[in-house]
């Protein structure tokens, strides 16, 4: 069953230059990014461009951004651009390094989470890394160790 598209919506559910342009001026949609030609984008009008605005311009395949004070349009991304891909935090095996788990361990999210670390390290933990109920894998005796603070 074929399902009927708004009167003013293209077969590739686009709308058309002239209602993306009036979208584009509603408050509520004022900060999206809006596809247009060179033509359209040398057309708006004063009250059509704000510090800011960015479009796609669709002759350059890029994103352009509006600076009211040059008055100029500025080339932000082409569709030649990459972004790069950060390193992921963890080696092959997928283990965060020391530091970033140590750092994890003290987060409300991953307060629990049992930890492991040598006898020498246990030994080292300050006031702040220890919590009634904290729980250890202490690898210098491969067991599984609770902190009491009662005790």
């Amino acid at each position: 069953m074929s399902v009927p598209l708004f009167a003013g919506v293209d077969n590739d559910k686009n709308f058309p230059p002239e209602i993306r342009e009036q979208l584009a001026k509603s408050d509520e949609l004022k900060f999206t990014i809006v596809p247009m030609s060179e033509t359209q984008k040398d057309n708006l009008s004063e009250k059509d461009l704000w510090h800011g605005r960015v479009i796609y311009n669709l002759n350059k395949k890029a994103i352009e951004t509006w600076n009211s004070i040059t008055k100029t349009w500025n080339l932000s991304l082409t569709s030649n651009y990459t972004p790069p891909v950060p390193t992921p935090p963890w080696d092959r095996y997928y283990r965060l390094p020391k530091v970033v788990r140590d750092r994890l361990a003290l987060t409300s999210d991953f307060k629990y989470m049992i930890v492991s670390m040598d006898h020498k390290t246990r030994s080292e933990l300050t006031q702040d890394e220890l919590w009634n109920g904290r729980v250890i894998f202490n690898t210098t005796i491969e067991n599984h160790q609770v902190w009491n603070d009662e005790y």
